[in-house]
């Protein structure tokens, strides 16, 4: 009975995880990357025109400025990195829903007495592995983000 209690709790930390709404949030970043690159290169393609068609300095006053406005929206991207969060949050979720799938499968046809202690260890030390991994690829993330920002300022 012990092993079905831990299994239990293991199952409530797995649902305490799948309802922080971090799947939202991942379809939040990953719109809001898509959404800093379709206007990066609509930017792009507009300092393209500009400096094609005009032939002025206002034309290339404007392709100057659109220029800044590019290069400031690719640093924020690539500080934010919303497109690595959004990633790293569905893999998450994903291997939650996994993991809490391999357990509902396990229980499946076994009472709670089959269950042993050191099953619903396996399944925990399972939980630990996939969150440690979600919060060292974040700290990776977030490492890798402003180091690459930092080094665009310094060149």
């Amino acid at each position: 009975m012990e092993g079905a209690l831990k299994l239990e709790y293991v199952e409530r930390e797995i649902q305490h995880g799948l309802k922080q709404k971090m799947s939202i949030r991942a379809f939040k970043d990953r719109n809001i990357a898509r959404a800093f690159k379709i206007v990066t290169i609509i930017l792009g393609s507009a300092v393209t025109v500009v400096l094609g068609v005009s032939e002025s300095d206002s034309g290339k006053t404007v392709a100057l400025i659109l220029s800044g406005l590019i290069t400031a929206l690719s640093s924020i991207d690539a500080l934010f990195n919303y497109q690595a969060k959004s990633i790293n949050l569905i893999n998450y979720h994903a291997k939650l829903n996994e993991l809490l799938m391999q357990i509902e499968f396990f229980r499946s046809g076994r009472d709670d007495d089959d269950i042993t202690v050191e099953e619903a260890d396996d399944f925990f030390k399972q939980l630990i592995q996939i969150r440690s991994d979600f919060f060292r690829n974040r700290a990776e993330t977030i490492r890798t983000s402003f180091l690459s920002t930092s080094e665009g300022q310094s060149k």
